[in-house]
């Protein structure tokens, strides 16, 4: 990481070496200095093989939503990269909690059918003719 023309006690990076800006930056255990943007553009390349501008077309391509619940921010997470855990495929980008919910229901339609007709039968969760 280069350091800015001036003096010796002007030294305060204003970016990572790919451009990003300081408050991305974060002291690793080790003593690392690491830009967090650059971690996470590594991992999605290592975890799923794509580009940080494959992430950002597809997400464009979305319009900046959740492929699945449609929401334009998140909790203050990242957004997900979804995939199949069986082709490994990436099939789109999603919140934080419609990845989770994928995952939980382990990419099954059966599954997600069966928690619709609950839903359907239980009129969110009471049982037709049932006291409580």
């Amino acid at each position: 990481m280069a350091r800015p023309t001036g003096s010796k006690n002007s030294f305060k990076k204003l970016q990572c070496r790919k451009g990003h800006d300081r408050s991305n930056m974060r002291l690793r255990p080790n003593g690392d200095l690491r830009c967090m943007e650059c971690e996470r553009v590594s991992k999605r390349f290592t975890r799923y093989g794509i580009t940080e501008k494959q992430f950002n077309d597809m997400f464009e391509s979305q319009g900046r939503r959740c492929a699945v619940c449609r929401v334009d921010k998140t909790d203050g997470r990242d957004w997900c990269v979804e995939h199949s855990h069986q082709t490994k495929k990436v099939r789109g980008i999603t919140c934080h909690a419609c990845n989770r919910a994928l995952g939980n229901v382990k990419d099954s339609l059966e599954i997600l059918q069966a928690l619709i007709e609950y839903l359907k039968r239980t009129e969110y969760g009471v049982e037709h003719g049932e006291n409580l």
